[in-house]
């Protein structure tokens, strides 16, 4: 099996990070990979914002995790706290054209799926977050576009943590009787 499929059919959802901060290389790569997802009429319609700050991933965790419970989502239900960024050292949002066409929330979504496939072929660890779009919630919009510097004419997409892992997910048990091949 080549390396490539192998990162498919291995890569997991890490939850647990080790505080070393991924390096600038290992990030450039990430972002490369991203921009060269497939993207309808070779339009880009993204925007990445990468936070590194441990401060600032830490208000913004706090923040997801407090709102979220209020919200009755049933994970957050039994906690009193933990971090929807998992503590990672990295956080990358995904942000999309808010004018473009209706074909940029798939191009987002490619790119998304690349930066996780990138991460895990330089051996660090990722998960998407979709709780983090609760920054964006009417009562934290404009605090939270505004710490991020988000560009005009762009909305988030998605976040993902990556970094190291510092824990080894179970193999992933996959659906039976999900395809049908017509032939």
């Amino acid at each position: 099996m080549n390396e490539t499929i192998k990162n498919i059919m291995t890569r997991r959802s890490i939850r647990e990070y080790k505080s070393e901060q991924i390096t600038d290389e290992q990030l450039n790569i990430i972002l490369n990979c991203a921009k060269n997802a497939p993207t309808g009429c070779n339009k880009q319609p993204w925007y990445f914002i990468v936070v590194q700050n441990k401060e600032l991933i830490g208000k913004m965790s706090r923040l997801c995790f407090d709102e979220n419970k209020k919200k009755g989502y049933p994970w957050y239900q039994n906690e009193d706290y933990y971090s929807p960024f998992y503590d990672a050292p990295t956080v990358i949002f995904v942000l999309r054209e808010s004018k473009s066409n209706e074909w940029s929330y798939f191009d987002c979504s490619l790119a998304t799926g690349n930066i996780v496939l990138a991460a895990k072929s330089l051996g660090l660890g990722s998960c998407i977050l979709a709780d983090a779009m609760t920054l964006f919630d009417k009562d934290f919009k404009e605090t939270y576009y505004t710490e991020l510097n988000i560009p005009s004419g762009y909305v988030p997409h998605i976040a993902i943590a990556i970094g190291y892992a510092n824990e080894q997910p179970e193999e992933k048990i996959l659906k039976e009787n999900d395809i049908d091949i017509i032939k």
